[in-house]
């Protein structure tokens, strides 16, 4: 795999990539709810340095990008406290509608979900103090434009912080099924991706994310790379995680051919499961910035 795929879809295709994107997270929905411990233990080294950088006080408002069933939104919540205010978004309805649920269920009343499209967000959410978005920013087919209408809801000093994956050579958690999967997928040879779609690894190229984001015009523009291994000590639910995401893949195959290909992704992925295991190679790619003024 190519270390980066881009960043940018041309018009023709963003619509029909976007609404793509949007239908697979819709019928995720449910499951990756399900999972939201596994998630927000997966991702909490880089979820405290966004927390870090945001620096969100009491009283403030914060725009939560891309946010799915609202994973993170407690620490968001609990940051600005009762005078405060978090507007969770999501493009894929069902994923909103947890989202609220779950605030709801949690007792968050400065909390507020809503459908919005993380590339136009509606801006009568201006000003806002602070912009989070963790991982999603990647499955924009054109994230500049996500950053520079993001920029225009900040006020002034206005903080956004994103997190993304890094490179493929970084992430066997994915790559490796992945490829494997395709391969029975597609004997003959995988279909050529079109260039600067959205996708996992389309900002994962050295400097990319860095570049957007001042583009956009902010400055203070602070990156890291962090290590966030997929760790589940169970074989078994690691299988599951994996099938939620990638079953799709394979989806179209005879059932003695997925069942095949599933059984060869299972055995490569075994490695990465079990007490004595580091867990599945994951880094994410971690930036901060400040609006500036023109």
């Amino acid at each position: 795999m190519d270390e980066g795929l881009g960043n940018v879809a041309e018009p023709s295709r963003a619509g029909a990539e976007k609404e793509s994107v949007l239908a697979s997270w819709d019928r995720l929905a449910a499951q990756w709810d399900e999972r939201t411990r596994i998630i927000n233990r997966w991702f909490e080294p880089a979820t405290r340095w966004l927390m870090a950088q945001l620096d969100l006080r009491p009283g403030e408002t914060v725009l939560e990008v891309a946010a799915g069933a609202g994973a993170w939104t407690p620490l968001l919540s609990r940051a600005v406290g009762p005078t405060g205010r978090v507007v969770v978004t999501d493009g894929a309805p069902a994923m909103v509608h947890l989202a609220r649920r779950n605030a709801e269920r949690l007792g968050l009343p400065n909390v507020e979900a809503r459908v919005m499209d993380g590339e136009r967000p509606d801006p009568g959410l201006a000003p806002v103090d602070a912009i989070a978005c963790r991982q999603g920013l990647m499955f924009f087919p054109r994230p500049a434009d996500a950053l520079g209408s993001w920029r225009g809801l900040l006020g002034p000093r206005g903080r956004v912080a994103v997190s993304v994956f890094g490179p493929p050579t970084r992430n066997g958690f994915l790559v490796v099924p992945v490829e494997i999967l395709t391969r029975w997928a597609h004997p003959e040879g995988p279909p050529p991706e079109p260039p600067g779609g959205p996708g996992p690894f389309s900002l994962a190229r050295t400097g990319t994310l860095e570049r957007l984001i001042a583009e956009a015009g902010f400055g203070d523009v602070r990156t890291e790379t962090i290590s966030c291994p997929l760790r589940l000590e169970d074989p078994a639910e690691l299988v599951r995680f994996y099938r939620m995401l990638l079953d799709g893949i394979v989806d179209e195959l005879p059932e003695d051919r997925r069942t095949l290909a599933w059984s060869e992704a299972e055995r490569a992925v075994a490695k990465f499961s079990g007490p004595s295991s580091a867990g599945a190679p994951c880094e994410l790619l971690v930036a901060s910035a400040q609006r500036t003024e023109s």
